[in-house]
């Protein structure tokens, strides 16, 4: 291990847990403690020869096996959201069903919770079996024969479907040992063989590479359909588009006809207005930086607190808002320069939720969607937020007059804050069904006490 140190850092690494040990058998027999305490060893052994911090996203049962009680603790328990197994695991239904090219991948859902499966090729495993050896060296007769069999099987496999990539995910047996000559030589042969092409074994469960899904009607077809389950998929976002636009049209509507109230109310001229209108939008630009940071700061421990203090702020907004404004229909006496500085305050509360609702979206999508999610977010705050606060207040002023609009206005606050309360609760869970980006696609070597895939 201290060898591959100089590999890992560009390229994610996995890790079995110390030992190797036998999942299934340890579940089995309830000793579900003693594979959580077989994973922290591996890690903290693995930490201290190779540089940076690991994650065990991925599992890998011994000889690629697992029932559901072991699927079950590794998802509830251990986190692990992707298991490679053995394609003799999950066999096809139908052995003469229509060619699928995502064969090797599979989704399903275990205590509740869903789990990307990867099926490595049982017979390619069979191949390189026949390289194993536990002397180090292999006859070159034998390394000739494995690796030309190699070739051939996976030479077959892309001739069933010539026009179609397909995935096929290959993991050597438990406890394989070749010779070092035979490992170099199949690595190489993956990235110079014409029809082979290496990627991220963390990246092959996401739709985007699901080599010729665009030609099957299967799900995860087509970059458009994928963005839009990709961005569903996350209540969190959905309930904080709501919320963030729901704010927003409450500052669109204040600042939009702050400057006719101030002339209507106090008989400012246009100009004066005008510059009385710009300090309150000043202090919101400056309450956007400041409740950002505070917000933030809330997170820092419960990462759902963030929404809570969302919508705290948003109450408090809704209360200092309406006070500003409704003084006179509550039988409040204050003065001119006592109800502008109210009304200042609450500019300062009312953008609370301008950076956080951002990056709150970008926690709970997936790297490959978060351009997309932060342009979808951006389309609620400008339509339903932006655009619709200045109409709807318009339109209040025409029935009820635009003091009384101003002081209703401040009630969709109220409808942010509910959703915000809402998007708590999945917040966490959204955050962990997110896969970890990585810079560079790469193979990835899967490091134990006895297995090595380098």
């Amino acid at each position: 291990m201290n060898a591959r140190g100089g590999d890992t850092p560009d390229q994610p690494t996995m890790f079995t847990p110390y030992a190797n040990v036998d999942m299934s058998a340890l579940v089995h027999q309830g000793l579900t403690r003693n594979l959580a305490t077989a994973y922290r060893t591996g890690d903290a052994v693995a930490g201290s020869m190779l540089p940076g911090t690991f994650e065990h996203n991925v599992a890998w049962p011994p000889g690629g096996t697992a029932n559901l009680s072991l699927l079950t603790n590794l998802a509830a328990t251990e986190h692990i959201s992707t298991v490679v197994l053995n394609s003799s695991q999950m066999p096809p239904v139908n052995a003469d069903a229509v060619f699928r090219p995502d064969d090797a991948v599979a989704s399903i859902r275990v205590a509740g919770l869903p789990m990307n499966v990867l099926l490595s090729d049982n017979t390619l495993t069979g191949v390189l079996r026949a390289g194993n050896t536990s002397s180090g060296t292999l006859a070159k007769s034998t390394e000739f024969a494995v690796r030309q069999r190699f070739l051939a099987e996976t030479a077959m496999i892309a001739a069933e479907a010539p026009d179609s990539r397909r995935t096929v995910v290959v993991a050597p047996p438990g406890g394989w040992s070749p010779s070092e000559t035979l490992a170099s030589d199949l690595l190489r042969e993956t990235t110079t063989t014409p029809w082979l092409t290496p990627t991220q074994l963390t990246s092959l469960f996401e739709p985007f590479n699901r080599f010729g899904a665009e030609n099957e009607g299967i799900e995860g077809t087509g970059i458009g359909l994928t963005i839009v389950k990709a961005l569903v998929r996350s209540r969190t976002m959905l309930w904080v588009c709501v919320g963030g636009a729901a704010q927003v049209l409450v500052v669109s509507a204040i600042w939009s006809w702050l400057p006719s109230f101030l002339n209507r109310e106090y008989g400012l001229a246009p100009d004066q207005a005008a510059v009385k209108a710009a300090l309150v939008v000043l202090c919101g630009a400056i309450g956007s930086v400041l409740w950002g940071a505070v917000i933030d700061r809330a997170g820092a421990r419960h990462p759902h607190a963030k929404l809570y203090a969302m919508a705290l702020l948003c109450i408090a907004s809704f209360l200092v808002v309406v006070a500003a404004f409704g003084a006179p229909q509550f039988g409040l006496e204050m003065s001119a320069p006592v109800r502008f500085a109210l009304i200042a305050f609450g500019g300062f509360l009312m953008t609370c939720t301008v950076g956080p609702v951002t990056a709150i979206v970008i926690d709970v999508t997936h790297p490959a969607v978060r351009a997309t999610s932060a342009s979808v977010l951006a389309l609620f705050l400008n339509l339903f937020g932006l655009a619709a606060g200045s109409f709807i207040a318009g339109v209040l002023s025409d029935a009820w007059g635009l003091t009384v609009a101003l002081t209703v206005i401040p009630a969709f606050g109220l409808l942010a804050a509910l959703a915000f309360l809402f998007a708590a609760r999945t917040y966490e869970a959204d955050m962990q069904r997110v896969g970890q980006p990585t810079d560079k696609p790469a193979s990835t070597p899967i490091i134990g006490a006895r297995n090595a895939l380098a």
